[in-house]
């Protein structure tokens, strides 16, 4: 969301003062109430609670989301060239913690990944390495890669990544003989551990 905001900022900031064309000067889709009380210590009611749905199924709401979204781009497209070279700065640019140049010792092997989603491997320090997985960072777009355990068997691996930049990571379990993904669970925080008696990464 911080990310987002400094993109928002930027655009405000550097946008041109002339205005807008006619064509995009369209007023926003109306959003109509839905009042909802909500409960708690200091009862109150919120003119749009009755919007919530978890279950992100609501057709109705769904139809609204999309008419906002379609509003929002039509507002911005004037704006796509300079989205898309500021996305190219900031993927040039570090981010999140950066990556340890040590290698990590396990199952039989020294390990070692890379910023990019790259993963290398070498008997010793006398070794060459080899590339186990290839960069996963795309050509263009967001990625960091947050966190990643190997099993300690050195068969598989788990990875945090977030390809948006609001740190709402997806966490990808890897099979590394075959490259398959065995598992890829979204929204879920960047820390990983493994455990000694489940087959799956503690998230």
């Amino acid at each position: 969301m911080h990310s987002l905001l400094i993109l928002a900022s930027l655009l405000a900031t550097l946008a041109p003062a002339s205005p807008l064309p006619e064509a995009t000067l369209e007023a926003a889709p109306l959003i109509p109430e839905r009042p909802q009380l909500m409960k708690g210590e200091i009862a109150r009611l919120d003119p749009y609670g009755g919007w919530r749905d978890d279950s992100r199924q609501d057709p109705v709401l769904l139809t609204l989301l999309r008419e906002q979204n379609r509003w929002t781009e039509q507002q911005l497209a004037g704006q796509a060239p300079l989205v898309q070279r500021l996305q190219t700065e900031w993927q040039g640019r570090e981010r999140g913690e950066p990556v340890p140049d040590d290698w990590l010792s396990q199952a039989g092997s020294q390990w070692r990944m890379e910023a990019d989603g790259s993963l290398w491997q070498r008997s010793d320090a006398n070794d060459a390495p080899r590339k186990r997985l290839a960069p996963r960072q795309p050509a263009e777009g967001y990625y960091e890669l947050a966190a990643w355990a190997l099993h300690p068997d050195g068969q598989l691996l788990a990875l945090a990544e977030d390809r948006r930049g609001d740190r709402d990571y997806r966490i990808t379990l890897l099979d590394l003989a075959s490259g398959e993904t065995l598992a890829s669970l979204p929204h879920r925080a960047g820390d990983l551990l493994w455990s000694l008696v489940d087959i799956l990464p503690h998230l």
